[in-house]
Formats: structure tokens, sequence, C-alpha cells
């Protein structure tokens, strides 16, 4: 019994946990540079990012509803102006007001994406396009936007702006840590990337098929029109030899 009183059970519990927590991570980052060896990454940087991130789980809508109240409300400046407070309130009260002109920063373009629903999202990104995307994001793009971006992609999608949509991720795919953002892709984002992958493959099909189409009209077009005056200007000749 004296031994046991002696002994700081509390201390033996912080100690047992933090043992737990180190094997975890052991664990965890082993697995991940094991896996970051398996799919060859580029460079040392890249592999040491995927480790970084070893502790990171893809996040789901839920997720990101909980953070959209917090995370994407904090102020960058806590002693922001009375004025400043005042628009915001204004904001609160008509959430959805985007601006008409064109973010010139990443931080613009993430204030005026968080106020758009997906339609007026799939339009801003065509609005973007992929020369003004890449020199927003030249950075990284921001944390959870390619999901949301591909999502309003996915969901308003039309045939006319496949070539726009898709120079558009072709930009998005050139940006720093492009794949870590992609690993980091909830479920729903992840099939949203998919039907959009399929969507426009359709869509790039149907165009080449109008386009063959419409090249081989062109060519039967001026065709049957010389071959008719020939025929025309034989009979017309053999009719004046008969004569």
């Amino acid at each position: 019994a004296m031994d046991d009183e002696k002994l700081d059970w509390a201390s033996l519990e912080r100690e047992l946990q933090a043992a737990v927590a180190a094997d975890a991570k052991y664990e965890r980052e082993n697995d991940a540079k094991l896996r970051a060896i398996t799919q060859r990454v580029g460079s040392y940087e890249e592999f040491r990012d995927i480790v970084l991130a070893s502790h990171l789980r893809p996040l789901e809508t839920c997720d990101k509803v909980g953070l959209g109240v917090d995370f994407h409300a904090q102020r960058w400046n806590a002693f922001a102006t009375t004025k400043e407070e005042g628009s915001e309130e204004s904001q609160h009260e008509t959430p959805h007001q985007p601006s008409k002109e064109l973010p010139c920063t990443a931080l613009e373009f993430n204030r005026d994406w968080r106020r758009r629903s997906s339609p007026d999202r799939y339009v801003l990104l065509l609005r973007v396009g992929a020369r003004r995307a890449r020199d927003l994001f030249r950075a990284e793009v921001g944390f959870g936007l390619l999901g949301e971006a591909a999502v309003a992609l996915a969901e308003c999608f039309r045939d006319e702006d496949a070539p726009a949509v898709a120079e558009l991720l072709g930009a998005l795919a050139e940006t720093p840590r492009f794949e870590l953002n992609v690993r980091l892709l909830g479920g729903a984002e992840l099939e949203a990337v998919r039907s959009l992958c399929r969507r426009l493959g359709s869509a790039c099909e149907r165009r080449r098929r109008a386009t063959e189409r419409s090249a081989a009209g062109e060519e039967t077009a001026p065709g049957s029109g010389p071959r008719n005056d020939d025929g025309a200007g034989r009979r017309e000749a053999e009719s004046r030899g008969v004569e």
C-alpha cells in the first residue's frame, strides 16, 4: 500500500500516453515514407511534404462545414476598425454578394469565393481562366479550394466550356503542392473529379466527331457542283455536234 502511495499515477499515465503517441507517429510516418517511395516522388521536398502531412486525413463535407463558420471567418487583423466591422455585418445580412471585378490576389479570390454559390463559383473560375489562375496561385492553392473547385466544375459543367475547363485544370495542376492537395481530397471531391474527367472526355469526343463531320461536309459540297457543271457542258457540246 505504501508503494502505491509513493507512485505518481498521473505522471505514469502521461508517460504512457506520450509513448503511445510516439509509437503511433513513428508508424504513421514510416507508412508515409514507404508510400512516397512506392509512388516514386519527383523530389525530396515532395517526399518531405508527404511525411509531414502523414497525420492529416481527407476532409469530408461535414468537416468543412464546421470550418466554414470559424476558420474562414477569422479576421486577419484583430484591430480592424468599426467601419470594417459594420461592412462585415452588412455582408452577413446579404451573404451572396460576389464581386463583379476579377480578383487580383489569392486572398481576394478566397474572399469572393466564400460568398458564392456553386453556379457562381463556376462562372468565377471560367472568368478567371488558366492564365490568371497561374498568377493567383503561384504560391499554392488555398486550403480546401481544389476540392471545392472540382465540385463546382463537375456540377455546372457544359460541353461548350470544355476547352476553358481543360486549360484551367491544367493550370491548377502546375501549382505547387498540387499532388499533396489531391491526396487530401475527400471522398465526394474525388468522385467530383472523376465525374468531371468523364464529362470532359465525352465532350471532347463529341467535339471531335462534329469537327470530322463538318470537314467531311466541306469536302463533299464543293465537288458536287463542278461535276454537275462538267456533265452539263458535255451534254451541251454533244447536242451542238449533232446539230
